[in-house]
């Protein structure tokens, strides 16, 4: 009886971790390392209804990856992967606060979702993260414009106090 409980209680136990890994497996993009959308989805809402509730800004900032398609074009897919995940730590090292979440939210676009931060805090951040970016020097295709060493920002920001 005693080594059967304890069979039972070791797959028990490696059930759940097996559970919790899985669980954090379908939250976060294999390839960056960061929060997939499907993971921002639920954290913008969440952000979003606490907002509604307590009155502050919320900012949300789209990043784009300028000229992606063409950079992977040139340097090739595991190029654009490498350039992909440098980006994406560049952009998570501009959030610095505990509650800033960044997120893949598709090929080459990230979002930053930024609680209790208003309009020109969310400029700041957006430029921070741009700034991060271009600090990486990654390889420019020849372009009239650059290639992944630039990122388009969007930041937009929730202040009314009525949802």
């Amino acid at each position: 009886f005693r080594s059967s409980f304890h069979t039972y209680r070791t797959v028990q136990i490696s059930g759940v971790s097996s559970n919790t890994r899985l669980a954090q497996l379908a939250s976060y993009d294999g390839l960056t390392g960061l929060a997939n959308r499907r993971h921002f989805d639920e954290v913008a809402q969440r952000a979003f209804a606490e907002s509604c509730r307590s009155g502050q800004p919320l900012s949300l900032v789209m990043i784009d990856v300028d000229h992606f398609k063409q950079y992977n074009d040139l340097y090739g897919h595991p190029e654009g992967d490498r350039c992909l995940q440098q980006v994406a730590q560049a952009i998570q090292s501009a959030a610095r606060r505990p509650l800033d979440f960044v997120a893949r939210y598709g090929g080459e676009e990230m979002v930053m979702v930024l609680p209790n931060t208003d309009g020109p805090g969310g400029w700041v951040v957006a430029e921070a993260a741009r700034l991060a970016v271009a600090g990486l020097e990654l390889p420019m295709p020849p372009m009239p414009r650059s290639a992944c060493r630039s990122v388009r920002v969007w930041p937009s920001t929730r202040s009314i106090t009525i949802c």
